[in-house]
């Protein structure tokens, strides 16, 4: 008898083949003696199998977990431990702008109003072929009322408009268009008309331009203009075309008409002379 020692295995698993089942036998504990019988049969070889042709079969030992407290056995390391996902940085929301209270806003510089004595109602300029319709924006206005006759009706009107001129900058008030005049009335000795002067404001104190002059508001609305260039004394011509004008059109206007000085009112017979002629109709 061959005796040969063994150290004891801690609880092995045998798996016995015979024939075509398999055997599983739970973990035995056996002496050394009973080791010692079994390898000298040849149905134990140390490593866990059996020579080949043995009537035992094949002996195999399959790895267990190691029992509580026990280390792994060699070769086989525990599976490493995941790593917890590190959370994506969040950025911190961006600071917000520091508003300014309403009262620390800086303030927008007011618009400077523009003035121009020069300026017309039609706001553009004519000719005397075309007809222009348009729509009058009213202006506040110095006005006075006078009557003259047709000869002296060129100085009459320019006399009306330089008082008024020079009463508006006593009172500090500024000239804010050409001059004109509406014929309220006419007839064969002559006419009597209303003579207003556009200006940037009303004065508060209504008599400070004196106690003849009143203050309205140009004519305003839908009127038609014609444009006269020459001197005074032929204005009947133009006027001519406007009746031509108005009763091949079959346009109904209001009696008054308004004539507009582009230019000075100096002289019936100036030649440089330009005027608008505004109608309106009913």
């Amino acid at each position: 008898m061959v005796s040969q020692t063994y150290a004891r295995p801690a609880a092995p698993v045998v798996i016995l083949r015979l024939g075509a089942a398999l055997v599983l036998a739970l973990p035995l504990v056996v002496s050394p003696l009973s080791l010692s019988r079994l390898a000298a049969q040849g149905s134990l070889v140390p490593g866990g199998s059996a020579p080949s042709g043995a009537g035992i079969g094949t002996v195999q030992s399959a790895p267990l977990a190691p029992p509580p407290g026990l280390a792994p056995p060699p070769g086989l390391a525990p599976p490493p431990a995941l790593a917890a996902p590190v959370p994506e940085a969040v950025p911190p929301p961006a600071a917000a702008a520091p508003q300014l209270p309403p009262s620390a806003a800086p303030a927008l510089p007011a618009m400077a109003t523009v003035i121009d004595p020069n300026s017309t109602l039609a706001a553009k300029p004519g000719d005397t072929v075309n007809v222009d319709d348009l729509t009058l924006v009213p202006k506040d206005a110095a006005v006075s009322t006078g009557k003259s006759t047709w000869d002296d009706g060129p100085k009459t009107l320019g006399d009306a408009f330089a008082r008024m001129k020079a009463e508006a900058e006593k009172a500090g008030v500024k000239v804010a268009g050409r001059p004109l005049a509406i014929f309220v009335e006419t007839d064969d000795a002559g006419f009597r008309f209303e003579a207003f002067l556009p200006i940037d404001r009303i004065p508060d104190n209504r008599d400070q331009m004196g106690p003849d002059i009143r203050f309205s508001q140009t004519p305003a609305g839908r009127a038609l203009r014609f444009v006269h260039k020459g001197p005074y004394d032929d204005v009947d011509s133009t006027y001519e075309v406007i009746t031509a004008y108005l009763d091949a059109k079959g346009i109904t206007v209001r009696d008054a008409f308004i004539e507009e000085y582009a230019g000075e009112l100096k002289e019936a017979t100036e030649t440089g002379f330009e005027m608008n002629i505004y109608v309106m109709p009913r």
